[in-house]
């Protein structure tokens, strides 16, 4: 595989939605779709996209050859209200009659978007090159109930030519967070073509907890991840995790291990597996010097236990509790180099020196 391919995963879902997006417009644009039709398209797409109701306050532009670029503002994501739509105004279409849009009746507002504009070349969607002309959102607000954690306020997801990055700031709650992907620009300072920089590295931050890493391959063969530095300030994390597909799901495995003061981790943990006989979270995970690096152990759990613990009562919690059981129950851990004896996740040493966090950290 190509270094071009390197960190695809990072934007391969916005190229994928953008896809979608240029077939509707397509369609739209045939048919002599005009500014109030394309708006339609627009928000029925993100509202698939999205489960939620889409409505677009501001469409400041829609086209979609030789570019298909979307020029959007005030964008609020609604709860649907179940059986209840409202006549959104008559659609004509050339040649046709008249025909009425029914829309669900928009809930409350979950989250919004202040702007967002989007420029691909038709071609690098043709040939599935991950390129972006234009990449840049801003004012991204998610309340806490819809994440079912925290809540999410992103001041700006984007490329920026300055940096030759894509950044993203804002905050999880009250923790700060930030990130910055090495771009490459394929095209000129006027005319920029914006992919993923080939020695790209990626560093980002959310509160305390803080990773910094490379990559090797691209998603078709796995990702690896170079990582420099992974954790809490004063004892990081270092080391190598390769990530690529498998049975359907995500496998994560250590190449070879993770280090951490004097405690080795290395996993081999498949997630969402949809094989017939297989746990949803299944692996193992071998652990040496566990005990010397107890305290950066547990430390290192509570500080990611607290940015993933969800709100009782909600769906994430439920959902946590099932990959927990999971994960518990279905992953063995082997705490000694020396013997191939392995034990459930569940009743393994490794798992008390985690719990020795704060109670509510653990899982």
């Amino acid at each position: 595989m190509s270094k071009r391919s390197k960190g695809k995963f990072f934007l391969r879902l916005l190229m994928v939605f953008a896809v979608a997006i240029a077939v509707s417009l397509g369609a739209l644009y045939l048919l002599g779709g005009d500014k109030a039709t394309l708006r339609a398209g627009l928000e029925g797409n993100l509202s698939q996209a999205s489960g939620y109701d889409v409505r677009i306050g501001t469409l400041n532009n829609a086209s979609f050859f030789p570019f298909l670029e979307i020029d959007i503002a005030d964008v609020r994501f609604h709860q649907a209200v179940p059986g209840v739509v409202i006549d959104a105004g008559r659609v004509r279409a050339p040649g046709r009659v008249d025909a009425v849009t029914e829309k669900p009746m928009p809930g409350p507002v979950v989250a919004t978007i202040d702007s967002a504009r989007l420029k691909v070349s038709f071609g690098d969607l043709i040939l599935s090159r991950t390129r972006f002309r234009v990449l840049d959102i801003n004012g991204i607000r998610v309340d806490r109930a819809t994440t079912g954690y925290r809540a999410i306020a992103l001041d700006r997801v984007g490329i920026d030519a300055d940096q030759s990055a894509l950044v993203i700031a804002g905050t999880y709650g009250d923790d700060a967070v930030s990130a910055r992907l090495d771009m490459h620009n394929d095209g000129s300072a006027n005319s920029p073509i914006w992919r993923v920089a080939d020695d790209a590295v990626l560093t980002a931050s959310v509160g305390a907890v803080s990773l910094q890493t490379g990559f090797d391959t691209g998603l078709l063969g796995g990702a690896v991840l170079n990582i420099t530095q992974f954790g809490l300030a004063g004892h990081p994390a270092t080391g190598a995790v390769k990530i690529g597909r498998h049975n359907g799901g995500l496998r994560l495995a250590g190449e070879p291990e993770l280090t951490l003061g004097g405690v080795k981790i290395a996993p081999d943990i498949t997630f969402g597996d949809t094989s017939e006989h297989a746990a949803r979270v299944h692996g193992t995970v071998r652990v040496s010097g566990a005990d010397a690096a107890a305290t950066e152990l547990a430390d290192l759990y509570a500080a990611l236990a607290a940015l993933a613990t969800p709100i009782p009562g909600t769906q994430a919690a439920e959902k946590a509790a099932l990959f927990w059981g999971d994960a518990l129950d279905h992953i063995q851990v082997n705490e000694n180099e020396m013997a191939d004896e392995s034990v459930s996740l569940r009743t393994s040493a490794f798992l008390k020196i985690l719990q020795s966090a704060p109670a509510e950290s653990a899982p």
